[in-house]
């Protein structure tokens, strides 16, 4: 997200910008970071600025500019950012296009966030260059913060898998062997969770007085507490 940020900031002359994702189960955005020229991060939350660029970006999927925030009835609807001496606003959406396996598959294309920049100079970021570059910068960032994503999650669920074979060592581990022979029986048991971990013990029990005991016991709601 930094490397985005600052890259968007130095071609476009920016002075400050932050990005805003999707979250997973709402698609609602979230502040992510936030950069300003020379490589610095803003705390979120000391970044004040209207979400409604923002919001309207993403929900449209087109992108933003404002030359001037003076102009027009915008001061009276962006009252907090002008407040800021913000003058000029460009945001565009971060877009996710998935590349087809087949020519019969339906293009997929949507938004995962946006990428935000302003400054305080009124119509520093109008060139079509500036404008055409941060949209495909937008468009590549788009691919590369969804595969850190999925690499992340991918980690995420390999961690998982690991702490669960663990688990169930463990609880093999609490066991006694499958089978247990004696002068009158021969006894033999055994536990298959459905899946890395049960909630199902069993053990034999060999009482004080020579008899023989069973134990067999099922823990009270399932996973991996």
């Amino acid at each position: 997200l930094a490397l985005v940020l600052d890259s968007a900031i130095e071609v476009s002359g920016a002075e400050r910008g932050f990005i805003m994702l999707a979250a997973t189960a709402t698609n609602e955005l979230e502040f992510k970071m936030a950069r300003s020229r020379g490589r610095n991060t803003i705390p979120g939350g000391s970044f004040a600025t209207s979400r409604k660029i923002p919001e309207e970006v993403f929900r449209t999927g087109e992108p933003r500019i404002v030359p001037d925030m003076l102009d027009g009835d915008l001061a009276n609807v962006h009252q907090g950012t002008v407040a800021l001496g913000i003058r000029n606003v460009l945001c565009v959406p971060l877009r996710l296009v998935r590349y087809l396996d087949r020519p019969d598959m339906p293009a997929e294309t949507r938004a995962i966030g946006v990428l935000y920049r302003d400054g305080r100079e009124k119509g520093s970021l109008l060139s079509n260059s500036t404008r055409a570059a941060l949209e495909t910068l937008a468009t590549e960032a788009a691919v590369a913060i969804e595969n850190a994503r999925l690499y992340r999650e991918t980690m995420e669920k390999a961690r998982m898998e690991q702490e669960m074979r663990i688990a169930a060592e463990i609880q093999q581990a609490l066991l006694p062997k499958a089978g247990r022979s004696g002068a009158y029986f021969r006894a033999a048991a055994a536990s298959l969770p459905c899946r890395s971990i049960g909630g199902d013990f069993y053990d034999y029990v060999d009482l004080s007085d020579g008899s023989f005991g069973f134990a067999l016991g099922d823990v009270a709601g399932k996973g991996p507490p």
